[in-house]
């Protein structure tokens, strides 16, 4: 049996309701433009769908990074008491400094570093103290790595006496958990201005050299007899902070994500800071600062009229009194550049 079939050529037109009549024939309907609308979006030009996919993958890769960031901000840890409150403190400066000391199991503090960040937030100054600089704590003299039992408030008050520059904000950071970083970030590369071997056997030849994990915390406590010891170790430590900071900010490592998560947690278990150091405080300073390159990161040193020792032999840093006077009008009207190109690190 054969099904029925429209016959050919059949005029649709027919079954349409007759509109009013004209001279040119029955009038069609209204035209709508949804279909065209519809049909622009799925049909668009390739450079516009192409651009909307980049669009949405920026935005997804943005809300990653943030989601992170906001996570351990709200996770670091934070303490009372680190920054001293006494009467007499120097006038806020125009920019901002960070003490920054190392965390210790044992009654000494290894890493004293000032790091200022001037008011335009486009440089980095970070002022080593070398741990055995001679120091007046209540009259009582002493070196500023035998002023850890404290918490930090006593530190902190002693560098505020002896630079005349107010500090902001306290970070005590565990060494060897901040070290660690270099190997998230696949080492990082620094200038050793002497060669020396460690006790271990561990050799670290003089110019530019790649130091990780390990090897990075051998290189910033060598315990080879260096001269000048603590001042070399200073320079180290203050090296490897640096090169930290500038591959931290380089572009492979922060659109990595893998790497960029790594060095958010390490710097969330390593770092304890002050309690006014809130997560907006911190999340403010991170959007804010716009380093151009390595020249932005400068390193200093707390100006040293001499040394003196010890009735057992030890080496004791003398304060420039006069220099460090300058270093503290630097501080706080924002004019480290200047300081440092007078007596550079």
């Amino acid at each position: 049996m054969n099904t029925p079939q429209d016959p050919p050529g059949l005029d649709e037109t027919i079954f349409r309701s007759a509109g009013p009549a004209t001279e040119s024939g029955p009038t069609e309907p209204a035209p709508t433009t949804e279909p065209q609308r519809r049909r622009w979006y799925r049909r668009g030009p390739l450079w516009v769908r192409i651009l909307a996919v980049v669009l949405a993958l920026a935005l997804v890769a943005v809300g990653f990074y943030v989601l992170r960031a906001l996570i351990a901000t709200g996770n670091v840890q934070r303490e009372d008491g680190l920054v001293a409150g006494y009467d007499g403190r120097p006038p806020a400066g125009l920019g901002q400094n960070f003490l920054v000391l190392s965390r210790s199991t044992t009654t000494r503090t290894d890493v004293v570093l000032l790091v200022h960040l001037n008011q335009a937030r486009n440089r980095i100054f970070l002022v080593s103290l070398p741990r055995n600089l001679a120091v007046s704590v209540d009259g009582a003299e002493t070196q500023l790595q035998d002023l850890s039992g404290d918490g930090g408030a006593v530190m902190s008050k002693t560098v505020e006496q002896v630079t005349g520059a107010r500090i902001d904000h306290v970070a005590k950071v565990d060494l060897p958990g901040f070290i660690r970083l270099t190997d998230s970030l696949g080492g990082v590369t620094v200038n050793n201005p002497y060669a020396s071997t460690t006790s271990s056997g561990l050799r670290f030849d003089k110019g530019e050299i790649t130091v990780r994990g390990a090897t990075a915390l051998a290189f910033v406590g060598d315990d080879s007899p260096i001269p000048n010891r603590d001042s070399v170790l200073a320079e180290r430590q203050r090296s490897v902070l640096r090169a930290v900071v500038l591959k931290v900010l380089r572009p492979e490592v922060l659109a990595n994500p893998a790497t960029f998560d790594a060095v958010i947690g390490e710097l969330t278990r390593s770092v304890t800071v002050d309690s006014g150091m809130t997560s907006p405080v911190i999340w403010g300073l991170a959007t804010s600062i716009r380093l151009g390159g390595s020249a932005d990161v400068v390193a200093a040193q707390a100006p040293i009229a001499g040394t003196t020792s010890t009735s057992t032999g030890d080496t004791i840093m003398l304060l420039d009194q006069a220099k460090a006077a300058e270093l503290g009008s630097a501080l706080r009207d924002d004019t480290m550049a200047d300081y440092q190109a007078r007596y550079p690190a």
